[in-house]
């Protein structure tokens, strides 16, 4: 959802708009769940600035690092990893040995959470193809930008 809060995606404005206001509403009183070896976070820094600036993603990214230790805004989980380095919480079913290597990281932070929270998708649509195996095995996803996953993508 960062990348979407700052234009670095092909989302609609109206996308870009509805992320920015969950992300506020996280801000505001929701959990962030994040994984003990910051893999999430080192993501999204390879793709934003973590001083803040310019946009929104960037200042979400600096909120969640001055953050991640705050119980009242984060929680850390650590992630078994199997003895091939694949994260052990991460489902081995048929139907999500394509699911994007990148992304499991989210998928094994939800199922390893005892709340088992939601990951949150804005423009990624590799989430929706995988939607249904994905609901089977336990993960729930929220997609911010609904009809991001059906939209033709602009070149």
């Amino acid at each position: 959802m960062p990348l979407a809060v700052n234009g670095k995606s092909s989302a609609e404005p109206a996308c870009a708009l509805a992320a920015v206001a969950r992300i506020q509403q996280l801000q505001q009183g929701k959990i962030l769940v994040l994984d003990a070896d910051y893999l999430i976070l080192k993501e999204c820094q390879n793709k934003l600035s973590s001083t803040g600036q310019p946009g929104v993603g960037e200042a979400f990214l600096l909120w969640a690092w001055h953050n991640h230790t705050n119980p009242r805004h984060c929680a850390v989980v650590p992630l078994a990893r199997t003895d091939k380095g694949h994260f052990a919480s991460f489902p081995t079913a048929p139907e999500l040995a394509d699911f994007d290597p990148a992304d499991r990281k989210f998928v094994a932070v939800a199922l390893t959470h005892p709340a088992n929270p939601p990951v949150m998708n804005a423009t990624n649509s590799d989430w929706h193809h995988h939607h249904e195996a994905l609901i089977r095995h336990g993960v729930r996803v929220e997609f911010t930008c609904p009809a991001e996953m059906t939209r033709p993508r602009r070149g």
